[in-house]
Formats: structure tokens, C-alpha cells, sequence
């Protein structure tokens, strides 16, 4: 059994958590790969694309379909809810039901932090 951190497990985690829940990107699906019944699992074909930048042939093309989808609308979502933040019409009372409802790890909403700081301190230069 091929053992991963623990980082990729809670993200792995987070995305599967989330595959039906967080399914529109803004845009057409960024990574493609072909199905082969001798492929690595979606797990693996998923730490590959994570850790490489590769794709690779999977035996579960449905599933790490899904998980692109999900992981391109956690991107698109966080820009979403930073723009959010910056405009204060995403409050700390919705964004803690989101980080109860999608179980957002840390990295989200420090991704989301991130984000909305640049918003802010682009709109200062204006």
C-alpha cells in the first residue's frame, strides 16, 4: 500500500468530502487523462498530477475527473469568497457555516485571507 503525507491525505480528504458539493469551476476542465484498466487508482493519478504535474492513465477516470472538477472550484470559490470578504458581503457568520458545511482546512482559508489582502491593496492603489 502506497502511503502519501499526511497534507495530500487532508487535502485528498477535503476534495472527496466535497466532490458533489463544489462542481462549477467558471471554466472548462484544465487536465484531461484517458482511461486504462491496468492505471493507477484516482488517488494516485491524483498525488501524481499534485506532486508532478503529470497525468497519467487511470483505472478510475470518473472519479479523478470529479476531483479535478472539485479542485478547480475550490480555486474558483476562493476567489469568489475573498472578493467576498473584501467587499464585506461575505460575513464571519457565513463563512463559518462554510467552514463547517465544506469543512474548509486551514490552507483554504488562509488561501482566501491571501486573496482578499491583494483585493484590498490593489483597490488602495486606485
Amino acid at each position: 500500500m502506497r502511503k502519501y503525507s499526511d497534507n495530500f491525505n487532508n487535502s485528498y480528504e477535503f476534495y472527496l468530502h466535497n466532490i458533489d458539493k463544489l462542481t462549477f469551476s467558471g471554466s472548462l476542465p484544465k487536465w484531461k487523462t484517458t482511461y486504462d484498466e491496468k492505471g493507477v487508482d484516482a488517488k494516485r493519478a491524483f498525488h501524481i498530477l499534485e506532486s508532478q504535474g503529470k497525468i497519467v492513465p487511470t483505472r478510475e477516470l470518473e472519479l479523478f475527473n470529479k476531483l479535478i472538477k472539485t479542485k478547480e472550484s475550490v480555486n474558483f470559490h476562493i476567489k469568489l469568497w475573498a472578493e467576498g470578504r473584501n467587499d464585506a458581503t461575505l460575513t464571519s457568520f457565513d463563512l463559518n457555516e462554510m467552514i463547517e458545511e465544506y469543512k474548509l482546512p486551514d490552507w483554504v482559508l488562509q488561501a482566501i485571507t491571501n486573496q482578499s489582502y491583494k483585493l484590498y491593496k490593489n483597490e488602495k492603489k486606485d
